[in-house]
């Protein structure tokens, strides 16, 4: 993660020079601290009103130095963090439709949120305090030398535990911050699909579970985050300890030395504050080590996720040509459990499918295998006559327009959901593809610029369908796939959806589990899915359409 913060090379090093000459000016504050106290014990050659002004001047100096490397260096994380924001997203553009599934809403907003904000605080930041940190050590560690060498050996000698601490707790500290990280995802992760599932457990009468399956989940956040403070805290306090004992030592080595007349008293004060400024950043460590672990943890996930290879880097062109998907034998078993098996089939551009059967038999998993979003494990699946699968998605999705369920309104105009925020499209075709899916009524009472949501009252539920089925008209796509377009429409708007896209001249196949007899009387061939095969295909009147259907309860 590191070279997320070297990505404009300039501002880093200018970063770093600041935080040399930052480190420089601090640790000079012990000199002057000597050069008041040799001052008031008539030991120096300055003035008091001499002395006020320089030291005041050089307070001003020194702060503005402090502001510029605080505002640099915040800066320089910020951007680090954008850029590495700009390549979630950027990857998360790149999945199939499968691999987001697999990663889900929830994850992908966990590595934006909580993952990306501990690396922020806990590996960024803490990395730029750590060398701001040596810095001020390394330039105090010279001071002490030029003052009394011998004390200065004898101060390092005390330091030795708080260097060791950090590399005994290492490993219990590693493993407790890993623990953590892992936990909150599984944390964000439960909470996001149990508050997807609101509406449904509250019209369930059952918004207890929302209660009792987030104290489970929060319970055992808590317990892993007590856990991984509670080793956190035994490293920092056996380290505040050993400085404890050092600084002690230190002031009693001094006034020993002050009263045999071998150090001045302007030098044991300064002696002493710049054993603060060497010890200081030891101590720290066991507070830093901790937290890079953990936020290196978080970035490792993050780094997982980006830097995997995606379904959609690379692939085949398209070759030009009409529309064709075509099976062979094909067949696909996961985790030793055959989900389709022999299905051999040929879809073409201009005819239209409807595709059958029982829940969990396969239908959207057929779906899938002929756009290549799976691979079968026997047979071929082939568009354009080219392994659907080995396509680049771009290819395939730039010719085959697809529906779901559901489309998604998003926040936004209604401009902005028909062209989803691009750039290039004449308000004349938006307004033709709206029309041509069924929205002339609403269009001629509302304007493009109207703004709209998925929870918005603007669109009832069939005008979320044909604005979505508009976006697809507005594309111009040469074949198009619906999934259970008309799922929980009212009957006489889901007809009349249905005849409209009969109408177009474009073929489609639509995955369907009601019967609705004009569309499957329209329709070019019907295709039942039957225990992973498949049963039939043919016209309604087919004796074994009929007999397929009768056994599904749809006629």
């Amino acid at each position: 993660m590191f070279k997320y913060l070297m990505t404009k090379p300039r501002k880093f090093w200018g970063v770093i020079t600041l935080m040399v000459v930052d480190g420089l000016a601090l640790t000079c504050w012990s000199f002057l601290y000597q050069l008041i106290v040799d001052t008031a014990m008539g030991k120096g050659n300055w003035q008091f009103g001499t002395l006020a002004l320089f030291i005041s001047g050089y307070i001003i100096v020194m702060d503005l130095i402090f502001v510029a490397d605080m505002y640099l260096r915040k800066s320089l994380l910020f951007e680090a963090v954008a850029n590495v924001r700009k390549q979630i997203v950027a990857t998360t553009a790149r999945l199939s439709p499968a691999e987001f599934g697999r990663v889900g809403v929830g994850g992908i907003i966990a590595k934006l949120t909580k993952q990306l904000d501990k690396v922020e605080t806990e590996y960024f930041r803490e990395w730029m305090m750590v060398i701001s940190r040596a810095f001020t050590g390394t330039f105090a560690l010279i001071g002490t030398l030029m003052l009394n060498p011998l004390v200065t050996l004898i101060a390092l000698l005390l330091c030795i535990p708080t260097l060791v601490l950090p590399l005994v707790t290492k490993k219990a500290i590693g493993r407790a911050s890993a623990a953590q990280v892992a936990q909150i995802e599984r944390y964000t992760n439960r909470i996001t699909d149990l508050l997807s599932g609101f509406t449904t457990l509250k019209y369930a009468l059952m918004p207890g579970t929302l209660i009792t399956q987030h104290a489970q989940a929060n319970t055992a956040l808590l317990q892993t985050q007590r856990k991984n403070e509670q080793i956190n805290q035994i490293a920092n306090g056996l380290s505040i300890f050993f400085n404890d004992i050092m600084t002690v030592m230190i002031w009693v080595v001094g006034a020993i030395l002050v009263q045999k007349q071998m150090m001045g008293m302007g030098q044991l004060v300064a002696f002493a504050n710049l054993t603060n400024f060497m010890t200081w950043p030891l101590t720290e460590l066991t507070q830093s080590i901790p937290a890079i672990i953990s936020g290196k943890k978080a970035g490792e996930i993050i780094l997982e996720f980006i830097d995997s290879p995606r379904a959609e880097e690379g692939g085949v062109p398209a070759p030009a040509g009409p529309i064709t998907f075509t099976t062979r034998d094909l067949g696909l078993t996961i985790d030793d459990h055959e989900i389709l098996r022999d299905v051999n089939l040929e879809l073409t551009q201009a005819k239209k499918y409807l595709l059958v059967g029982a829940s969990g038999g396969g239908k959207s998993t057929l779906v899938r295998l002929l756009l290549g979003e799976m691979a079968p494990t026997t047979g071929t699946a082939t568009l354009l006559d080219v392994p659907a699968a080995d396509l680049a998605r771009d290819a395939v999705y730039g010719r085959v327009g697809l529906l779901a369920q559901r489309g998604y309104v998003f926040a936004g105009t209604v401009r902005e959901n028909m062209t989803l925020f691009a750039d290039g499209y004449a308000d004349g075709a938006i307004t033709a593809a709206m029309a041509r899916a069924g929205l002339t009524e609403w269009l001629a009472q509302h304007s493009l610029e109207i703004k709209i949501s998925e929870a918005g009252g603007e669109l009832s539920g069939g005008e979320k369908q044909r604005l979505a089925l508009a976006r697809l008209f507005l594309r111009g796509y040469d074949f198009y796939i619906f999934d259970e377009l008309t799922t929980g429409l009212d009957p006489q708007i889901a007809d009349q959806l249905l005849r409209d896209l009969g109408a177009m001249p474009q073929g489609f196949l639509m995955i369907t589990h009601t019967y609705n007899h004009d569309a499957f009387l329209a329709a070019d061939e019907i295709l039942v899915v039957k225990d992973g095969q498949l049963a039939t295909r043919g016209q309604l009147a087919d004796p074994a359409v009929q007999q397929e259907l009768h056994a599904l309860a749809m006629i």
